[in-house]
């Protein structure tokens, strides 16, 4: 009995039962964190700006503002990947989506291999002048 529950294949049915709206909520769970955080800063320094605008000569200005850019990054990236639905409020259908567009691999313009040997017509610097 205990072989069955540890098969591979159940452990990995199990990681994959994971809905796609689960992998969704952790970006706006960031987003609700990095706004509270930034609040929090803001208010922070709000109470006594003298004492508490610069840490250690950290402007914590700039912490709480990051904080919340990152607020809305993640709030953004929530937003924008949640499930589009297949139909509006008044029952038309959306068109669907395009796919992404897959270049061709060119040669030519794969940049990543060695340069190699110079090509015939380019001499180097100390052979020009023999």
């Amino acid at each position: 009995m205990n072989i069955l529950l540890n098969s591979p294949d159940l452990l990995r049915k199990q990681e994959n039962d994971i809905a796609p709206t689960d992998k969704l909520m952790i970006n706006l769970l960031l987003g609700v964190a990095w706004f509270l955080f930034g609040v929090a800063v803001f208010v922070w320094v709000a109470l006594d700006p003298e004492k508490n605008s610069e840490a250690h000569g950290l402007n914590m200005y700039f912490v709480g503002g990051g904080a919340i850019a990152l607020a809305l990054y993640n709030t953004v990236r929530w937003w924008l990947s949640r499930p589009r639905p297949e139909i509006d409020w008044m029952g038309r259908e959306f068109p669907p989506r395009k796919p992404p567009r897959v270049e061709e691999y060119n040669p030519d313009l794969d940049f990543s291999k060695g340069a190699g040997e110079p090509e015939a017509g380019i001499q180097d610097k100390g052979e020009s002048q023999k």
